[in-house]
């Protein structure tokens, strides 16, 4: 069941389902961090839903993308440094807030901030509100945009790495700007010209993991448009792995992460379930034995995520079970099965014919 609560200024929903969830003390950017991410060829940000699977395997590196935290006086206002610019936030225990930023050619200040996540922020949260901002293009044009945001928890489910390496607990978070600007003279006094706008919409989904501070990946779609007329579009995409994030300094995600593997460890100690996967065709045949009593659910999905079969039972411990699934009019080639049994993922490469 989800709440609906508006004000004048932003719309929140909020969602009574657990699952991960982004927080102020685990997620939020820290003053003094300095890391690495990696720009990769852009991918498909795939389905939203429930229990998705995303397979980000045998993407492209293109480059280092270098980012640091810093704060000259203010402990709320925090500036990431990055390779082509300065992205100024203001953060706080319930709200991250984009307030402006500075590049070779513009410079730009929100009067009205761009309000991108509230915390704390899990599956089916939302949030929208509009935003104002003022800047400097080139030393000699006056910029003023206009517009609104959306932020939406709008999937979690886990990432394949690799056939080895599956991350699990992963929130999507789907954010969405639109924006009208208006560019004048430094010396022109108009405030407004509706004959001269550009429109930019800017697509943006970001993957955070339980126990990891930063989004495990993030991808970016900016499109620009004069007089409604699309110009350009630059895709972007961005990495930034657990192995590269355990480097810093984070105790209370390294305690997570801590607790979780062994969980992990005593759950495989107990193995519930002894399966075999037959593929006949376009159907696949799981023969299995349960240990236990056991919640399970099976899914198969394609390399993008997109789930075509979604079912879930729960059967008392025994032996010489079956499971047919019929994949009937799905295209040939390799999908993936999962399972989850009591929590515990299994998944596996299948190929229909």
């Amino acid at each position: 069941m989800k709440k609906f609560f508006i004000t004048p200024l932003l719309l929140y929903v909020l969602s009574t389902h657990a699952q991960q969830t982004v927080t102020f003390d685990a997620n939020a950017p820290r003053i003094g961090d300095e890391f690495v991410k990696q720009e990769m060829e852009y991918f498909s940000p795939g389905q939203s839903g429930e229990d998705v699977i995303w397979e980000f395997s045998n993407l492209e590196v293109l480059k280092d993308y270098p980012i640091e935290y810093f704060s000259d006086s203010d402990s709320v206002l925090i500036t990431a440094l990055e390779p082509t610019m300065l992205r100024k936030y203001a953060v706080t225990s319930d709200t991250l807030k984009y307030v402006g930023y500075e590049t070779a050619l513009k410079n730009m200040d929100y009067e009205r901030p761009i309000i991108l996540l509230t915390y704390p922020f899990s599956y089916g949260d939302g949030i929208s509100n509009p935003f104002i901002g003022n800047g400097i293009y080139c030393g000699t044009s006056s910029m003023r945009t206009i517009g609104s945001v959306s932020s939406e928890a709008d999937a979690f489910g886990s990432i394949l790495l690799s056939e080895e390496d599956t991350i699990r607990n992963v929130l999507r978070v789907h954010i969405i700007r639109s924006a009208s600007v208006n560019m004048n003279a430094l010396n022109d006094t108009t405030v407004f010209d509706p004959n001269n706008l550009k429109q930019e919409i800017e697509e943006r989904y970001l993957w955070y993991a339980r126990g990891y501070r930063y989004p495990l990946f993030e991808t970016v779609s900016t499109t620009n448009y004069n007089n409604m007329e699309p110009v350009s579009c630059l895709q972007k995409a961005y990495s930034y792995l657990p192995d590269k994030q355990r480097l810093l300094n984070d105790p209370l995600n390294e305690s997570i992460t801590n607790k979780d593997s062994i969980a992990g460890q005593s759950r495989s100690d107990n193995t519930i379930i002894n399966y075999e996967t037959y593929v006949n065709g376009s159907n696949i045949t799981i023969n299995y034995d349960l240990t236990e009593k056991a919640t399970v659910t099976i899914l198969v999905c394609n390399h993008m995520g997109f789930v075509y079969h979604h079912s879930s039972f729960t059967q008392s411990a025994g032996i010489g079970y079956t499971r047919d699934i019929t994949c009937n009019g799905l295209p040939h080639g390799v999908y993936i099965l999962y399972l989850n049994v009591n929590g515990k993922v299994y998944s596996e490469k299948v190929e229909l014919k």
